[in-house]
């Protein structure tokens, strides 16, 4: 990925390529130049396989060179166990567990302000138990999109950005928990304090208060990922 006239080194590619695979097949994606280890960590956190090689990618980081394959596989060992899906041996991967483990809701998480674009430390972890305030609803993420403020607030920028949390500023999906009233109703959202100060929509799972979510217009489509929540 990232090569003239192949698949773009973007998120919404690989999840379409993926889609395309039968149920259970074992597959890995690679990309090419600085695209190497966006991609990996993005198959990774899809459950593909990786690989990287000086035939790929010769540099590190910005200016910085491998002196071997081995620093590469060493950097791709270490985004795999920030990713928080290592495999070691007997350890069951997550095609073989059994779906009530497989559907456990995840959220991507950022732990501290990163100083630059490439030391960007995103791990993925459990949702747990969010307790909800009075007022809030639980949405089921169906489509989040990735916004400019989600960089910003990652490297510490926008002031008002607390850590930990999860990014995503803007989403679209189904209420799942709340007044029976909003249950079930599919609804979409962007902006306020989503995603600076209060976890976001990178996510399975967002709790926000009723008043921030609107339903979503009827000529609208969501995909996942997407650029924007919805498009007309």
């Amino acid at each position: 990925m990232g090569v003239k006239y192949g698949f773009a080194s973007i998120p919404e590619t690989l999840f379409y390529a993926r889609s395309l695979l039968p149920p259970g097949a074992i597959w890995s994606a690679f990309g090419i130049g600085r695209a190497e280890f966006p991609m990996l960590a993005q198959a990774w956190l899809l459950g593909g396989n990786v690989r990287v090689g000086l035939e790929d990618n010769i540099y590190l980081s910005k200016g910085v060179l491998a002196k071997s394959n081995a620093d590469l596989v060493a950097k791709a060992r270490a985004h795999s166990r920030r990713s928080r899906r290592v495999r070691r041996d007997g350890e069951r991967s997550p095609r073989d567990v059994g779906p009530s483990l497989r559907l456990m809701p995840k959220a991507l998480n950022i732990g501290a302000k990163a100083p630059s674009a490439d030391k960007i430390d995103v791990a993925l972890v459990e949702f747990g138990s969010v307790g909800r305030n009075e007022g809030d609803v639980t949405i089921e993420v169906h489509a989040a999109g990735i916004n400019p403020s989600d960089a910003k607030a990652m490297l510490g920028i926008m002031p008002s950005a607390v850590f930990p949390r999860t990014p995503g500023r803007d989403f679209a999906g189904v209420v799942v928990e709340g007044p029976n009233e909003l249950k079930g109703l599919e609804v979409w959202g962007s902006g306020g304090d989503i995603g600076i100060s209060r976890n976001g929509s990178h996510a399975d799972r967002l709790v926000l208060p009723a008043a921030a979510i609107r339903r979503k217009p009827g000529s609208s489509r969501c995909s996942r990922p997407a650029p924007s929540a919805c498009r007309s």
